[in-house]
């Protein structure tokens, strides 16, 4: 008869240890762990061009971008989503609806380009929007277990030495995008807090806090549209000082540029120090939407690449030069204009 095995050392080594017994963890649950950008950025770029990873970088995406929870990403139905479109349909909930959620151009370049490769595998249309794809098991639905195996990979893969799950992605994006805002506003300061110029000029504002969104969203994949929306800003604010002044409707139309130099009125009668101020003013004014003009149109003229510091140039000068034409044409007297 051969001799019983004595296993020595602690029980947890032992076999069958805790066998049929719930995990430990059982029910609850981790704090989010919130990446850095850089972090990030290196996750999203660990993802090649294969289908597989064509696939789980627009899930990540979706994660971080746009907020979804991993349940949702699986139960996304090929209705959902629209190639090219600004809108995605979060699917339904125990306590919620469907309800539109708006993505950025990064995340709809994500989506646009795993539709493809969808396409080109004859997924079926009932599919999920994410589906299997190996021979055996094309489109079937993923299982949330597998997306958090590719998160915990792919961590590993690059390198990031703490736990990456969904719902650490999403809480990363979303402080990620108040910290943009922020960085934003702080160069805006005191102009946030004219409630004055916000009630006066609610269109103007209106364009202006757009573009400052965008700013925080991606000042780079936003920044044609960064563009048109200080352009309408300087516009609406224009249009309404005029309105506001006695100038005469029919002298109120032409270009920005035009309607700038007619609300500022003549230089002349003002002393020269305030005369040369307020003819840089007038010159400061076009220069502002000359940027607004150059960005809405890609810097097409020029040739240049636009880049976030393009934006961040103009979201603060459209504000200011607002800010300080308003000043100067409600300080002079009305038989001056």
């Amino acid at each position: 008869m051969s001799e019983p095995v004595i296993h020595r050392g602690s029980p947890i080594t032992q076999p069958g240890y805790r066998r049929g017994l719930p995990a430990r963890n059982k029910g609850m649950k981790l704090p989010a762990e919130v990446l850095a950008p850089a972090e990030v950025h290196a996750l999203l770029g660990s993802f090649g061009s294969s289908r597989t990873d064509l696939r789980n970088k627009a899930i990540v995406t979706l994660m971080y971008r746009a907020g979804l929870k991993i349940g949702e990403i699986v139960g996304l139905e090929r209705r959902h989503y629209e190639a090219g479109a600004e809108r995605l349909v979060r699917p339904a909930g125990a306590r919620q609806p469907e309800r539109e959620v708006v993505i950025d151009a990064d995340t709809r370049e994500a989506l646009d380009r795993w539709l493809g490769v969808r396409r080109a595998l004859r997924v079926k249309p009932t599919a999920p929007l994410f589906c299997a794809i190996s021979a055996d098991a094309k489109g079937n639905r993923l299982r949330t277990a597998y997306l958090r195996e590719v998160l915990k990979d792919k961590a590993q893969a690059v390198g990031i030495d703490r736990r990456v799950a969904a719902q650490g992605l999403r809480q990363s994006g979303v402080e990620h995008r108040e910290q943009a805002r922020a960085r934003a506003e702080v160069l805006t300061g005191g102009y946030l807090d004219d409630e004055l110029f916000q009630r006066r000029f609610p269109t103007a504002y209106d364009a202006w806090q757009t573009a400052l969104d965008l700013f925080a969203a991606d000042a780079r994949r936003h920044s044609t549209r960064i563009g048109h929306e200080c352009r309408d800003a300087l516009l609406a604010f224009v249009d309404a000082a005029l309105a506001q002044s006695d100038v005469a409707a029919s002298q109120r139309g032409g270009s920005i540029r035009e309607k700038g130099r007619v609300l500022i009125g003549p230089t002349t009668g003002r002393g020269n120090a305030v005369a040369a101020h307020v003819a840089s003013l007038l010159d400061y004014w076009e220069s502002v939407s000359n940027l607004a003009n150059r960005q809405e149109h890609r810097a097409a003229r020029e040739g240049d690449e636009l880049a976030a510091e393009d934006s961040r140039r103009l979201i603060l000068h459209t504000i200011v030069v607002m800010h300080e034409l308003d000043r100067l044409v409600s300080a002079q007297p009305r038989s001056a204009r």
